[in-house]
């Protein structure tokens, strides 16, 4: 629900996720008018599960931590976790019912492969989740550090063309949040929209963005969704 007294009140920030969930809640809860345009699809896509023993469990976003279940058996034993960000930590976590033990800071893929290449011992088997457009930084860095990396293509996201109504509704906003670089490729192709300020949740988003044509004002400081709240506040509130 939309309150009048919060720091966001008379705003409105565009969304661009696949789906409505926390970010928008949030920024509802501090009074802005949220304006949902989702940019991507996420589609999980069929995966041979890993059989056997793990050293160590990786995943470099919410979507393939939330696969984890589907394509790891019984047998896996009690390998470590490590996640990109809070995010997909948190997804992970529930996953496998504990905690995780390796976020970087920051909350970045290239942070995720240094910290990892100090912590794999080689040979360690080390099963990495990820979507079809991510980045190979984590599995080239775990390769060349002498893991047997189990690599699984579990998601594919797809760009997503707004609808003339959305497209009305976003014009005149106060900001556009942008939290991957999908969304953000997805949001300059859409045309130029006079959607305010351009918030990217991390450095890779913000650089996606600019090569494909946007002026990004701010990259939050935290990597993350809360990261993206602290940012549209600072700016907008």
């Amino acid at each position: 629900m939309v309150t009048n007294d919060g720091p966001l009140a008379g705003r409105t920030v565009v969304t661009t996720r696949e789906m409505p969930g926390g970010l928008d809640r949030q920024l509802s809860n501090l009074g802005a008018h949220v304006v949902q345009v989702p940019m991507i699809a996420v589609v999980d896509l069929d995966v041979d599960p890993v059989e056997g023993a793990l050293d160590w469990i990786v995943v470099t976003s919410r979507h393939g931590a939330s696969r984890i279940g589907d394509i790891t058996g019984a047998a896996i034993g009690h390998p470590s976790l490590a996640a990109v960000g809070t995010a997909s930590a948190r997804v992970l976590a529930v996953a496998m019912d504990r905690d995780v033990d390796l976020v970087p800071d920051p909350q970045t893929g290239e942070a995720l492969a240094a910290a990892l290449t100090e912590r794999v011992a080689v040979g360690s088997r080390v099963l990495v989740a990820l979507g079809d457009l991510a980045a190979r930084t984590v599995v080239d860095a775990l390769t060349a550090a002498g893991a047997e990396v189990e690599e699984r293509v579990v998601y594919s996201t797809r760009r997503r063309q707004p609808g003339a109504e959305q497209l009305t509704a976003a014009s005149g906003a106060d900001a556009v949040l942008l939290a991957s670089g999908s969304a953000a490729t997805a949001w300059a192709e859409a045309g130029p929209i006079d959607a305010g300020a351009v918030i990217a949740i991390g450095p890779t988003t913000a650089e996606a963005a600019r090569s494909a044509g946007l002026e990004v004002s701010v990259v939050a400081e935290e990597h993350s969704i809360d990261g993206l709240i602290t940012a549209v506040v600072d700016l907008l509130g």
